[in-house]
């Protein structure tokens, strides 16, 4: 049943912000319309979202700019390195 699969996909894997949130959240707006228009549809809980994954995502994101901008100046530096070399 929808009630139960949706409970135990939101207890599951819920995070505040994410594709994954949204997808359960249009599901819940439009199982609501649903049961608005039908009297037999049990009701089902609310979207509890888990905040400490977000916080995860913030932290690996911010050591990820350090290795990425390493990365990019390092290719720049590079092709500058073999232009340089290559003009003369």
């Amino acid at each position: 049943m929808f009630v139960n699969k949706y409970t135990e996909l939101n207890t599951g894997y819920n995070t505040e912000g994410t594709a994954y949130s949204q997808i359960l959240s249009i599901l819940l707006t439009d199982y609501d319309n649903l049961k608005n228009k039908r009297s037999n549809i049990p009701s089902i809980p609310e979207i509890t979202p888990k905040i400490y994954a977000q916080i995860s995502e913030v932290t690996l994101s911010s050591s990820s700019i350090g290795n990425i901008l390493f990365i990019v100046l390092s290719i720049f530096g590079a092709i500058a390195i073999l232009l340089g070399v290559s003009y003369t």
